[in-house]
């Protein structure tokens, strides 16, 4: 449960920070994939983070029962489990394993951690290594303006 965790967020009322992101992170973003039908989902560690969270805090909400029906197989569920990884570069680590059937998952991080040395991994220290730029921080009263 991460939400609760998030400072200034109060789960126990209407709190509209609070209903932002559950909405997101839920149905909504699971309904947005589905009528896009992409082949090809993205993002930094959103395969250790972002879409195990996803599935799992859908589930724990009871938000939308088919939000880890992602692929494009009708009825099949996204499937999501621990995979130990080992490479003289980069030591035993344990990552997520995620199927989509039909969809590449292409992690950003995993390729940074693969392919170079860096002192940090965070997206904001790869961003300034390799764009000279920092990511900027979207307050969440102003992402729908925005979309």
């Amino acid at each position: 449960m991460l939400i609760p965790c998030i400072q200034g967020i109060n789960r126990q009322s209407n709190d509209p920070k609070y209903q932002f992101l559950n909405t997101f992170v839920t149905g909504k973003w699971a309904e947005f994939v589905r009528m896009v039908d992409p082949d090809i989902l993205t993002g930094y560690n959103i395969q250790n983070f972002d879409l195990p969270y996803i599935v799992d805090r859908s589930r724990h909400l009871k938000v939308d029962s088919n939000v880890h029906l992602l692929g494009r197989v009708k009825n099949s569920a996204c499937r999501i489990r621990d995979a130990q990884v080992q490479s003289k570069q980069m030591g035993n680590r344990v990552n997520k394993l995620i199927v989509i059937e039909g969809r590449i998952i292409f992690d950003v991080l995993q390729v940074i951690l693969r392919d170079y040395k860096l002192r940090s991994y965070t997206l904001n220290s790869v961003s300034y290594h390799f764009l000279s730029e920092q990511k900027e921080d979207v307050e969440h009263t102003i992402i729908t303006e925005l979309q």
